[in-house]
């Protein structure tokens, strides 16, 4: 028997997503950062298995406190530059179904519209996938990088599809966050942990596109540690109380350019200290 397609929308609801979608007038700079990321469209097949790598992270685990509230003050306190950014859709047209896919939505989305807003808003940064960098560190190929106008990496992220349960990252920092069990959070981690060493990097990302978990290397008394911060939602709003990706995102890149360089074996403080990441 052949495999049953998924129902198209009803023509109402069609309609309806058209008229949201219509071409807008273009919006300043701070408007689009405050806008949610639009839902994905799933196509009607999809792939199924867990892209989880065999690399766990066996460091120390921490919360980068404070991560919402330094990005809200941040993007309240920026001179923001009279830049116009048009026509950036409201809704997905484009359907997808396996990592690719997911990838190509999310520099749509994010990286597209980020590098043209820090374009005109220097100091400036910039997406682009891990070829642009050159590096002989890397045996592997991370999803992202985003680079300075230099062109060296200051963030380097991962990017998972949202429809897998193994890649949650919601429940996996949740079942840490209540004392239940890590496990499922460091392979989660592994892989975008080790390419934050291997590269020197402070500041990573993990991503299923609707749902994104920041990460910095930091030295919490005299300890190295991996920080993660609260994990940010596509939908998420704008407003007092919580930020949307795309604010965080500009705010993660903004400090980066200030300073991405990590090398936890430098000082003596570091000696002795268990590898961050090891292969099963």
């Amino acid at each position: 028997m052949a495999p049953t397609r998924r129902a198209r929308p009803r023509a109402a609801q069609r309609a309806a997503q058209r008229a949201r979608s219509a071409p807008r007038q273009a919006r300043s700079a701070s408007q689009i950062l405050q806008e949610p990321l639009p839902p994905l469209e799933k196509g009607p097949h999809t792939t199924t298995s867990s892209a989880i790598h065999d690399t766990i992270f066996v460091g120390k685990l921490g919360v980068w406190s404070g991560f919402e509230a330094s990005v809200r003050q941040a993007v309240d306190h920026r001179q923001w530059a009279n830049v116009l950014v048009p026509h950036v859709q409201t809704s997905e047209y484009v359907h997808v179904g396996d990592e690719h896919g997911v990838q190509g939505r999310f520099e749509e989305r994010v990286g597209q519209v980020l590098s043209h807003i820090s374009n005109h808003q220097p100091p400036s940064f910039e997406f682009g996938d891990s070829k642009c960098v050159a590096t002989t560190a890397l045996s592997k190929t991370p999803d992202f990088i985003v680079m300075n106008g230099a062109g060296n990496s200051i963030i380097v992220g991962e990017i998972k599809t949202p429809w897998v349960p193994a890649h949650d990252i919601r429940r996996a920092v949740h079942s840490w966050q209540m004392g239940l069990s890590d496990n499922h959070l460091r392979n989660m981690l592994g892989q975008v942990a080790k390419y934050m060493d291997l590269l020197s990097l402070k500041y990573g990302v993990l991503t299923t596109y609707d749902q994104v978990l920041f990460l910095r290397q930091a030295v919490v008394g005299g300890e190295w540690t991996l920080q993660i911060s609260p994990v940010k939602c596509h939908d998420d709003t704008s407003n007092t109380a919580t930020v949307t990706v795309r604010e965080c995102f500009w705010h993660v890149g903004q400090i980066a350019l200030q300073g991405a360089g990590f090398n936890r074996t430098i000082g003596a403080s570091f000696q002795g200290q268990i590898m961050p990441w090891k292969i099963n």
